[in-house]
């Protein structure tokens, strides 16, 4: 096995780097680099955190009258695979186990996400981990942007006495400059430029005193001085390839949108439930939260009014005529539905087979209420076997982390508020491995909240383009500010300009 020549250069700046952002882009193997760094490094214990789809399995199996121990997935998989002869733990199972695993000394990489080390189960594992680290690997680090959630805090927990600490993700800034601060706190646990997050902010943000106390916004002005600071402190500690700068050859990606128009009973159910949101909108108090819930239930009526009510059975609408189309187009081959509602897909699902459409075998679901085992074998399956030949993924359960190359094209019901995260989801196909040009069918509703979502979301990618991206498209971009915090009122007027 043999690295592309970007991935030894990335390898070499992990080496040398005792704490660095690996932001390469979706598909471009981060996870290969620091594990093959690791071993140049010639490091004994190191600690991997990541998602909890994305840990793999350790499963002992018999083949042939023996038992064998099989690697499945993930990170498990790829460590047994790069770092041969490696001892690997999965931090998995009841509370029991789990504080056995954690406190084993003979492990070389011990692999966990970052729920268990704020879990239920009564046991505090970051305390556990607190101990000397050869190196420590935050695997899709944007899950720690929140500074006071309970498993940022335990991840800086574990920090404190690491040798090297490597932060992976495609995507490090999903929404603002200040999300940056917790893992610059956590690499620079001592350097009193990333002590304190409020004079972080203060030096890179632009803090305002508002109604409901002190608000932080992001400067974007190429000409601002403390944009300039945000990008400065972020680049000399950050690694960044993007596909067509290192894969010439990668096949094209396109996005297509494609909109329809809700009609009928699906048209009525819209307006009556937008009218109800916007009548509150004159109460002052009314939170974000709760316009947010109210939104989310436009864009379930948008994928199908069937959504709205448990009692209700069956999927229809615009967007599940335009996907029977695109199903049709595609023939044969291969295809991916992303939705953030696992009901939209388990519904459709059920419909394509009554419908004989297609046939159970042909379908596989990887939503958070399928057991990991199930996931992994499914995944498998649809790169490896005929069928599945439809895969539903919920793009919260399924959006990082999987190759999904045997398929070319991925059609959304619906996208996620964050750019990012929807780029994630489609970089599942559109990623090394790939020999077909990738298409991206985005399926929305004509006058509807997704077509305001869909400019908010915009300025969500300028914003990443100016701190992460090139100084070129730095220069090619104007000035925006963006909210950290809206109010009900607020968010509402960001959508319908009230």
């Amino acid at each position: 096995m043999k690295l592309y020549d970007f991935q030894m250069l990335g390898v070499g700046r992990l080496v040398q780097s005792e704490r660095l952002f690996l932001a390469d882009d979706m598909g471009l193997g981060k996870t290969i680099q620091a594990i093959r760094a690791a071993e140049e490094l010639d490091a004994k214990k190191i600690l991997v955190v990541c998602q909890n789809s994305m840990k793999g399995m350790i499963r002992s199996v018999p083949k042939n009258g023996v038992m064998v121990t099989e690697y499945i997935g993930g990170w498990a998989e790829e460590i047994h695979t790069w770092a041969p002869g490696k001892s690997i733990g999965v931090v998995e199972g009841p509370a029991s186990y789990r504080k056995f695993m954690v406190k084993c000394s003979d492990i070389n990489y011990l692999i966990i996400n970052y729920e268990a080390l704020v879990g239920k189960t009564g046991i505090d594992l970051a305390a556990e981990l607190s101990r000397h680290w050869d190196v420590i690997i935050f695997d899709e680090h944007h899950k720690i942007k929140n500074r006071n959630a309970k498993s940022t805090k335990a991840c800086k927990k574990i920090c404190k006495d690491a040798d090297y600490i490597w932060m992976l993700s495609g995507t490090p800034l999903l929404n603002h400059g200040q999300e940056m601060w917790p893992p610059l706190n956590m690499m620079f646990p001592k350097d009193k430029k990333y002590a304190s997050y409020w004079r972080f902010v203060r030096e890179h943000c632009d803090v305002q005193r508002g109604v409901f106390g002190w608000e932080v916004k992001d400067i974007v002005d190429p000409n601002h001085p403390r944009a300039k600071a945000l990008r400065n402190t972020i680049q000399p500690l950050m690694l960044r390839r993007t596909k067509p700068e290192v894969l010439k050859d990668m096949p094209a990606k396109t996005i297509k949108k494609v909109w329809v128009e809700l009609h009928g009973e699906q048209l009525e159910a819209y307006l009556e439930m937008e009218k109800d949101m916007l009548a509150h909108f004159n109460d002052e108090t009314i939170t974000a939260a709760a316009v947010i819930a109210q939104i989310i239930r436009l864009k379930q009526i948008t994928v199908g009014p069937e959504l709205m009510f448990k009692e209700m059975e069956g999927i229809s609408g615009a967007k599940i005529t335009a996907f029977l189309d695109i199903l049709e187009a595609n023939d044969d081959k291969k295809l991916v539905v992303f939705s953030q509602f696992r009901t939209a897909l388990e519904r459709l699902g059920k419909y394509l087979v009554d419908s004989r459409r297609v046939t159970g075998r042909q379908l596989a679901y990887l939503t958070g209420s399928v057991p990991m085992p199930i996931r992994n074998q499914a995944v498998s399956d649809f790169q490896e076997k005929e069928d599945p030949r439809i895969l539903f993924i919920t793009t919260q359960a399924g959006g990082t982390g999987l190759t999904l190359t045997a398929a070319s094209t991925a059609v959304f019901l619906d996208k996620l508020w964050t750019p990012a995260m929807n780029t994630q989801a489609q970089d599942r196909l559109h990623r090394i491995g790939q020999t077909e040009p990738v298409t991206i069918i985005e399926l929305l509703a004509e006058n509807s909240v997704e077509g305001r979502i869909e400019g908010m979301l915009r300025f969500k990618q300028n914003l990443f383009d100016w701190v992460i991206e090139s100084e070129e498209a730095l220069e090619a971009r104007g000035e925006m500010v963006v909210q950290e915090r809206l109010t009900g009122r607020q968010l509402l007027e960001e959508l319908y300009g009230l």
